[in-house]
């Protein structure tokens, strides 16, 4: 039997899974990854430690598969927007610079004053933690670096590379770097020039569902995988869960809870905010368009007060112990740990706790906190369905997705049907149904979603008193950040 593994080198690990044509998982590995921050603003990843862990992981897939099944080609897909710089050796030559990094805060005014000399009208705004900034930051502050530089590449088109020893990239990703125009489906070289970046930096553009070459045969040795295997050359990880998920352009959003989170929404026509309050990206299927809404502290905000605050790793029992004080009175808890993206586009918001008494204890604050990340993903929603997209439903996923307290609270918050996806593994399923297409395993995108996405319906229907209840609850929490934005920037 033909095996299909999916690659997925995310923020909080590196996930794999082989799995066969209808989408039956035959063997998965995680390995661990921490997000270092050696200075305030900074975050930082290990690239060589990216791709061992992606040899363990192939390695143990390989281990795990029966003599008859084979693998036979690889999928990748992973966290979006970071900078992995190579100098002339093709050596990496730092820490990757990854999506959570706020480093250039100071520098966006003056990145988007240049950006006011184009002949044309950007489609996204100029972001921290995406490589149009962090390559500003490193040309003002790490001159020596900066000038060592032969080739930029994104955390998972660096493992392809490892893979195979051909450099590319594809739109899906690119786009996320914000140095890409997504009309054209191109580099932005005129925005690169106008930065003061090199043209050769950045890689070739090829398509999302192309076959990028074979492993190589140190690959093949490290990790027992048979000469031959196809690598395809996948896509960032906003599109391809969404591609696994079956979102489609008719009205069905998708919302996430990882260590960031996210609403999505799909079109088929170029569709963006002049406000520019959230990013417009090309989808891994040609022609077609997401909306991304992402907001930087969801699994993160959780993350740190279970290990900075009550020391409670077991995200089942800070579930459970929300649970139990659903109904009593909370504080309001703005998310914002590390600024924010859509809607406010604020790198210098700060969290914060705000009605706090001595009746609140640490499941207060656990309840609270879980739905301070619905009320900013519920704010990204607002602004979508202010554009004009259509909401029909939302497919939420992710690990908050195994959540009842958040699965309550995105019906009530929202109040909208919720549906709730049984691929507990969006992502690396979704980059093993592109190895498979493009290889042929798949005669089309269609057949490949038939066989492999099913999104369980869950009971869950928006509880009428609770809705209003929320409905005052997200005008305070609106409130309270505008009040105190320009307070959070002397902090």
């Amino acid at each position: 039997m033909d095996i299909l593994v999916g690659l997925d080198i995310g923020t909080s690990g590196i996930k794999a899974i082989a799995m066969d044509k209808n989408g039956v998982v035959e063997s998965s590995e995680y390995i661990f990854n921490e997000v270092e921050s050696l200075k305030e603003d900074w975050a930082e990843q290990n690239p060589e430690y990216m791709w061992k862990s992606s040899i363990k992981c192939l390695k143990k897939l390989n281990a795990d598969i029966s003599g008859e099944d084979r693998i036979i080609g690889i999928g990748v897909t992973g966290q979006m927007h970071g900078t992995i710089l190579l100098n002339d050796e093709m050596e990496v030559m730092c820490p990757a610079i990854i999506w959570c990094d706020k480093r250039s805060k100071d520098l966006l005014k003056e990145i988007n004053l240049i950006t006011k000399n184009l002949s044309h009208e950007l489609t996204n705004p100029i972001i921290t933690g995406v490589q149009a900034s962090t390559l500003y930051w490193l040309k003002k502050y790490n001159k020596n670096l900066f000038d060592k530089i032969r080739c930029v590449m994104l955390p998972k088109d660096y493992i392809r590379y490892k893979l195979t020893g051909n450099i590319g990239t594809e739109p899906s990703d690119a786009s996320g770097t914000l140095l890409f125009n997504v009309d054209n489906g191109k580099w932005d070289f005129e925005l690169i020039e106008l930065l003061e970046y090199k043209k050769e930096w950045f890689p070739k553009v090829h398509d999302s569902f192309e076959i990028a070459g074979e492993i190589s045969d140190n690959v093949s040795f490290q990790t027992g995988l048979t000469k031959g295997v196809k690598v395809v050359f996948g896509g960032g990880d906003a599109s391809v869960q969404s591609f696994a998920l079956g979102g489609t352009a008719d009205g069905q959003l998708l919302s996430s809870v990882r260590s960031g989170g996210d609403v999505i929404a799909i079109s088929d026509s170029l569709i963006y905010d002049s406000e520019k309050r959230y990013l417009t990206l090309n989808h891994i299927i040609k022609g077609e368009y997401i909306q991304l809404a992402a907001t930087l502290s969801s699994g993160l905000a959780l993350k740190w007060y279970c290990n900075n605050i009550v020391e409670m790793n077991d995200f089942k029992e800070i579930d459970r112990i929300s649970e139990l004080v659903f109904n009593d009175e909370i504080p309001i808890f703005l998310p914002y740990l590390i600024g924010e993206r859509t809607p406010i586009m604020d790198p210098y918001a700060k969290g914060a706790f705000f009605g706090l008494s001595l009746k609140h204890g640490k499941d207060h604050l656990a309840l609270a906190i879980m739905e301070g990340i619905i009320f900013s993903l519920y704010d990204c929603y607002c602004l979508l369905k202010s554009q004009g997209i259509k909401c029909d439903s939302i497919i939420v996923s992710g690990g908050g997705a195994n959540s009842k307290v958040f699965l309550r609270l995105w019906s009530n918050i929202f109040n909208v049907k919720i549906k709730k996806s049984i691929l507990t593994d969006q992502a690396p399923i979704g980059a093993a149904m592109m190895a498979g297409i493009a290889i042929g395993v798949y005669s089309s995108i269609e057949q490949a979603r038939a066989l492999v996405c099913n999104n369980e319906i869950i009971d869950i229907s928006p509880e009428k008193c609770s809705v209003e209840r929320y409905k005052k609850r997200f005008e305070i929490y609106k409130t309270l950040y505008n009040n105190t934005k320009e307070i959070m920037k002397l902090i």
